[in-house]
């Protein structure tokens, strides 16, 4: 279902603030920050989920990103995974998805086009990385943290062979990866290859991290958010 798009122009008044921010926060399309005005140009960080996590407490972690006056995007796969969850393994229809998202972000509230990025954990990580990659959307860059090693099951092989041909110089990228983390020995040849073909990177190696976010996770998405955004 297509949330509303307000005509920002059209109302000024506190009540027409709050509803839109309640609107936003009904349909899982954005969280703003406390000092949000509609009328203000803002920066905007996507964040995608992986396969299988509860979208609250993603929502919960990826919320940490509002302290830097970004406004938060949290778009929800349409594909069931289990009974309680989502996955995004069709990438076909979760490219679509996201780019339907941000299209219907930006006929409702004021982005600046040059700080778009694109985030998320593990699967969703990983489709941040080929959407940016790609250029589906005009984003600045992307923020990885555990990232899979492909969005499609058992095709990781395909997303290695587009990360090698793809070249992008006019992006950055932010990825975090623990050196206990399954997919850490892939991510580190895709990591390889994405600099050889010219983008502007810095690459965290967490000690004694599996296949997880960090403690200080809030503090390392800043740092993040900064880097791709400088």
């Amino acid at each position: 279902m297509r949330p509303p798009s307000p005509n920002l122009g059209s109302d000024s008044s506190e009540d027409f603030y709050v509803l839109q921010k309640q609107i936003f926060e009904l349909y899982n399309l954005a969280l703003t920050p406390d000092d949000y005005s509609p009328r203000e140009v803002r920066a905007l960080l996507i964040a995608l989920h992986p396969r299988g996590e509860d979208f609250q407490d993603f929502t919960r972690l990826w919320r940490h990103a509002l302290s830097k006056g970004v406004v938060v995007a949290l778009p929800r796969s349409s594909q069931p995974f289990g009974s309680h969850s989502r996955c995004r393994d069709d990438l076909t229809r979760s490219e679509r998805e996201v780019v339907d998202a941000y299209s219907q972000l930006n006929s409702s509230c004021k982005l600046d086009q040059e700080k778009i990025i694109l985030s998320g954990f593990s699967q969703g990580a990983t489709l941040a990385i080929y959407l940016a990659l790609k250029r589906s959307l005009p984003a600045r860059g992307f923020v990885a943290i555990a990232p899979a090693s492909t969005i499609i099951p058992s095709h990781s092989e395909e997303f290695t062979s587009f990360v090698k041909a793809v070249r992008n110089p006019d992006s950055r990228g932010w990825i975090l990866v623990g050196d206990k983390d399954r997919f850490f020995e892939r991510i580190n040849v895709l990591h390889s290859s994405m600099k050889q073909n010219g983008l502007e990177s810095e690459y965290v190696i967490e000690k004694g991290l599996g296949h997880d976010y960090p403690n200080d996770f809030a503090l390392k998405l800043g740092r993040a958010l900064d880097f791709v955004l400088r």
